[in-house]
C-alpha cells in the first residue's frame, strides 16, 4: 500500500487548491498548513490517496497515472468517495484529481470537499477547464450541498493561477460555513481580489469588506490586496482575516497587514500597525496568519506581536496578545529568559489555543522554568487565566541535539492534550534516531508512534481528532501485518479515552499495559477481497476431494486463505470441507475432507463455495459449479 507522500502531497496539493491558513477551521491540527488527513471524533479517518485501495477506484494506482481521491476508513473497512450518482467522482486531465477533503465536523457528520467537477444542477461551472471551476460542497446524511456559491458567482481569472472557491471553516452543525474565492460572488464584491465570503441559511455574504465599497487598488496590479482567512468563533458568529486593505478609517498605513473581525456586517480593525520602538524609520508591523494564534468561544482572538499593542508593553520583543470583541487588547504576560538571556536574541512562535481560551501553547528559545535546562526551543503552556506556565516538550536531556526540529502538530478542542514532533528520544520506548509523535496530557509526555520492523525511518504527524484521542501519523515501516510493502502508509493510533484530569487513561501505567493500551490501526489499507478462481473439474474418493485453487496476481496483502466448501445442489448439504492457504498469484489443488461424499459414484456435480480472505480481512466468497471425478 502506498499513501501519497506526506512532502510531495504538500507540493501538489499547494498547487491545487488555496491552503487553510496557520490557524485554520478543521481540527486536523492547529498547526498545520495544509490538512489531506481529516479524523472525527470515533476515529474514522478521511485521506487523499492515488492508489487502488478499492475495487471502484479510478486510474492505475500509480504516481505518473493515478488520480488523486479521498478514502475513507472505518473500522477495517476503506471506501470511496463518490458523487451524488453513486459513481466515482470525475476528474480532469490537467490535475488528476477528483477530490479534496477541505474539512470534517467532530461527529463525522459533515464532510467538506472540493471538486472540479459539477456536482449539482445549481454548480453552473463548466467543470475541468480551469482552476476557476473547483468549487466547495457539503456532503451531509447523503445529500450534497453547492457552499461555494452566490446570487453573481462571475468568474474572476486570478492572476497567480489559483485556485477557485475552497472551504475553509464551518461551524459543528453545518449552519455557517465561511469559503474564500477570487470570484465575484456578491454585487458588493468590486475589488477583483481573493475575498472570504460567509454562508447561513442558504445565503451568501461578503466577510472581508469595511463599511465602504473596497474597490481595485492602481498600486496593487489593478485589484486590492488579498484577504487571508484566519479563523471564526466557534458558533461561528465572527470571522477574522488578516489583509492590507484599509478597511476602517483608523487604518492609516499602506501597504501593512491588519487583523479584521467581521460580525453581522459590522468589521473592526484588531491589530495596530504600530513602529517598532527601537530605531528611527523602522517599518510598520504587518499582521499575518503566522501571527494568528486563534480564537475562543467567547469570541476572543490570540496573536502574537513584535511591537506594541498596549501601553504596559515597554520591551523590545515579541508578546502574545489576546482581544476581546469589545475591542479590548491586554498583554499575556510571559516572564523573561530565567539565564538573563536578551529576550530580542530569542524566538518565540505562536502555537495554538483551547476552545475555551484558558490554554495557549507557544514555542520558545527562552527557558522560562528551571526543569527547562537549554537554550533550545520547547513548548510551553500558558494558563491565560492565571499566566502560570508549564513546560510540554518534558523529558530532554541537558544536552539535547543540535537540531531536533521540534514542532507543536495539534492540540485537543480543551486543551488538555497535546502532540508534538522531534528528533530527540524523550522516552526508553523511543529507539531510533528519527522523527516521532509525543502526546503531552496532564504533564505527563508518552511516545505516540512506536516503532516497529528496525529501519530508521521517521513518523511524521498528519491529523488528530477533535477530542484528542486519536492521532494519524505517516511511516514507511511497516508496523503492522497486513502493511508488507515497505512504503509510505498512514497509522491511526488510539492513544485511550482521558481521564477527568486530563490525561489518557494509560499515561501512567508502564512497559507492556502501557503499550496494549496504545492501539495501532493501518488507514491506507486496501479493500479490495481476494476473488478466488475456482478449476471447473476436480477429483474425490471415498473419504477426501481435491480442488484447484487460485489466488488473484493483483493481491498485494496476500496469501489468500481461507474455507471451501462442496455442497451437494438440490439439498445445500455440504459433502466436504477444508481450508487453505495460497501464496499470491500461485494457485494449488487443496484436499478438503469429504467423509460425506456418496459412493459408488464416479462422478460427481456439486457447487464449490470460496470463502476467501487477506491478511487485512478482506474476504470474498466464490461460487461455481464443479464436476469431480473418481481418482482410480
Amino acid at each position: 500500500m502506498r499513501h501519497l507522500g506526506w512532502v510531495a502531497a504538500l507540493a501538489i496539493l499547494g498547487t491545487l487548491v488555496a491552503a487553510p491558513t496557520a490557524s485554520a477551521a478543521f481540527d486536523c491540527g492547529s498547526t498545520m498548513v495544509i490538512c489531506q488527513v481529516q479524523v472525527d471524533n470515533t476515529g474514522r479517518v478521511w485521506f487523499l490517496s492515488d492508489e487502488l485501495l478499492t475495487e471502484d477506484a479510478l486510474g492505475d494506482g500509480s504516481h505518473r497515472h493515478g488520480v488523486l481521491q479521498v478514502f475513507l476508513r472505518d473500522g477495517n473497512s476503506t471506501t470511496l468517495m463518490k458523487g451524488p450518482d453513486g459513481k466515482p467522482i470525475p476528474y480532469g486531465e490537467r490535475h488528476r484529481y477528483s477530490a479534496l477533503v477541505n474539512g470534517v465536523s467532530a461527529d463525522g457528520e459533515h464532510v467538506y470537499f472540493s471538486t472540479e467537477a459539477s456536482l449539482t444542477p445549481d454548480d453552473r461551472d463548466v467543470p475541468f477547464t480551469s482552476d476557476s471551476s473547483v468549487d466547495g460542497y457539503e456532503l451531509s446524511d447523503g445529500k450534497y450541498t453547492l457552499i461555494t456559491t452566490g446570487p453573481v458567482d462571475e468568474s474572476i481569472p486570478d492572476p497567480f493561477g489559483c485556485c477557485g472557491a475552497t472551504i475553509s471553516w464551518a461551524s459543528d452543525d453545518g449552519s455557517r460555513v465561511f469559503f474564500v474565492t477570487n470570484d465575484r460572488m456578491t454585487a458588493d464584491d468590486l475589488d477583483g481580489s481573493r475575498d472570504i465570503y460567509e454562508r447561513f441559511e442558504g445565503q451568501t455574504r461578503l466577510a472581508s469588506t469595511g463599511p465602504d465599497v473596497v474597490l481595485p487598488d492602481p498600486n496593487y496590479s489593478e485589484r486590492a490586496p488579498d484577504a487571508e482567512f484566519l479563523g471564526a468563533s466557534t458558533d461561528g458568529a465572527t470571522v477574522y482575516f488578516a489583509t492590507s486593505q484599509q478597511l476602517t478609517a483608523d487604518d492609516t498605513e499602506k501597504w501593512t497587514s491588519d487583523i479584521y473581525s467581521w460580525r453581522d456586517g459590522v468589521t473592526k480593525r484588531i491589530t495596530h500597525t504600530v513602529r517598532y520602538p527601537e530605531g528611527p524609520g523602522q517599518p510598520f508591523e504587518s499582521f499575518w496568519p503566522g501571527n494568528f494564534v486563534g480564537s475562543s468561544s467567547d469570541g476572543s482572538i490570540f496573536y502574537l506581536a513584535h511591537s506594541p499593542q498596549t501601553p504596559d508593553d515597554t520591551n523590545a520583543y515579541e508578546d502574545l496578545y489576546r482581544a476581546g470583541q469589545d475591542g479590548a487588547t491586554e498583554r499575556l504576560t510571559i516572564p523573561p529568559p530565567l539565564s538573563g538571556a536578551n529576550p530580542t536574541q530569542s524566538y518565540l512562535r505562536p502555537g495554538a489555543i483551547s476552545y475555551d481560551g484558558r490554554r495557549l501553547f507557544f514555542s520558545t528559545t527562552r527557558a522560562l522554568l528551571p526543569e527547562d535546562r537549554d537554550d533550545t526551543l520547547d513548548i510551553y503552556l500558558l494558563f491565560t487565566e492565571t499566566g502560570r506556565l508549564r513546560l510540554v516538550s518534558l523529558g530532554a536531556g541537558e544536552n539535547p541535539p543540535e537540531d531536533t526540529e521540534l514542532t507543536l502538530s495539534g492540540i485537543s478542542r480543551d486543551g488538555g492534550r497535546a502532540y508534538f514532533s522531534t528528533w530527540e528520544r524523550l522516552s526508553a520506548e523511543d529507539t531510533d534516531e528519527t522523527v516521532d509523535v509525543y502526546e503531552w496530557a496532564n504533564g505527563q509526555v508518552r511516545l505516540a508512534t512506536p516503532g516497529g520492523d528496525g529501519r530508521q525511518v521517521g513518523s511524521f504527524f498528519q491529523s488528530i481528532s477533535p477530542n484528542g484521542r486519536y492521532v494519524v501519523f505517516e511511516t514507511f515501516e511497516d508496523l503492522m501485518p497486513g502493511d508488507g510493502d515497505a512504503k509510505s502508509d498512514l497509522y491511526l493510533v488510539d492513544m485511550g479515552a482521558a481521564t477527568q484530569g486530563g490525561a489518557s487513561a494509560s499515561t501512567a501505567r508502564p512497559g507492556k499495559r502501557r503499550r496494549h493500551q496504545r492501539r495501532l490501526r493501518l488507514v491506507s489499507a486496501e479493500s479490495i477481497p481476494p476473488r478466488m478462481r475456482i478449476a471447473r473439474r476436480g477429483m474425490f474418493d471415498s473419504e477426501m476431494a481435491r480442488l484447484q485453487l487460485s489466488c488473484p496476481r493483483a493481491e498485494t496483502s496476500g496469501p489468500c486463505r481461507g474455507k471451501a466448501k462442496l455442497v451437494n445442489p438440490r439439498t445445500g448439504k455440504v459433502l466436504a470441507s477444508g481450508r487453505f492457504k495460497i501464496k499470491t498469484g500461485r494457485r494449488a489443488r487443496i484436499a478438503l475432507d469429504g467423509k460425506a461424499l456418496p459412493r459408488g459414484r464416479q462422478s460427481l456435480k456439486v457447487i464449490a463455495r470460496v470463502r476467501g480472505a487477506d491478511r487485512l480481512r478482506n474476504t470474498a466468497v466464490a461460487r461455481k459449479r464443479v464436476v469431480l471425478q473418481r481418482a482410480n
